[in-house]
């Protein structure tokens, strides 16, 4: 079945329609905004764009707790979830790494057209514990039929050897990657508008100024919504 990801950003839509068999990449520089595209992702999938099937939506932030970080106990969490739903029993889920990592791709397979799998995995960049050859190793770059994976990395400028090139290493294909950009002067100013609108809150002509020429330097969203909140 065909797989709409429509991502709002920058005032365009783009619309990614296929059959890609390869887990989708939000990245971005550290505030660009990738949780908070890849949560509406993960809400209009349920919610519209995979109706009239019921997905099984897994959904992880990684990074935010010690078992959030760590590998083994994400690719456990995981197992868990889909034997659950699909009445399989929790003893067939392996402890060590590796059996582990083949057992979760194992069980993607159990996916349907009445009800698709889609995994979000945010902030994959955070994960411990892989395989220091290839940090990546235990996600699947080919994926069963009626499952879709779609993890968000930090790329920042600059540096190499980071887990973004890692992944596009391993899936390649360019359509299947995403950055997630700063907003722009001109949407970063009418964000911060509305921000304060919805506050109730204004500033005077000096203050607007000084916003101005900071949002000018700097428009990640999660600077202008600190700015917001001063």
């Amino acid at each position: 079945s065909k797989f709409i990801l429509c991502f709002i950003h920058q005032e365009n839509v783009s619309s990614f329609i296929g059959d890609s068999n390869k887990p989708f990449v939000l990245y971005g520089a550290g505030g660009s905004g990738k949780t908070a595209m890849l949560s509406m992702t993960a809400s209009k999938s349920c919610k519209e764009w995979l109706k009239p099937a019921k997905p099984l939506l897994i959904v992880r932030y990684l990074g935010t707790t010690p078992d959030s970080s760590s590998l083994a106990p994400l690719l456990t969490s995981i197992c868990q979830q889909l034997s659950y739903t699909f009445m399989l029993p929790f003893e067939d889920i392996p402890d060590d790494l590796v059996p582990l990592t083949a057992h979760m791709k194992e069980l993607l397979h159990q996916a349907t057209p009445q009800q698709p799998l889609l995994i979000c995995l945010d902030s994959v960049d955070q994960l411990i514990g892989g395989d220091d050859g290839n940090k990546m190793s235990w996600l699947p770059t080919k994926l069963p039929r009626h499952c879709k994976i779609i993890v968000s990395c930090t790329k920042e400028a600059n540096k190499t050897c980071t887990d973004y090139e890692l992944l596009t290493k391993m899936i390649e294909d360019e359509e299947n990657f995403l950055e997630v950009e700063a907003l722009g002067e001109k949407l970063a100013w009418k964000v911060m508008k509305l921000w304060m609108e919805t506050a109730g809150r204004d500033l005077n002509n000096y203050q607007w100024r000084v916003v101005a020429n900071a949002t000018a330097a700097c428009s990640l969203p999660i600077f202008c919504k600190l700015v917001s909140l001063k």
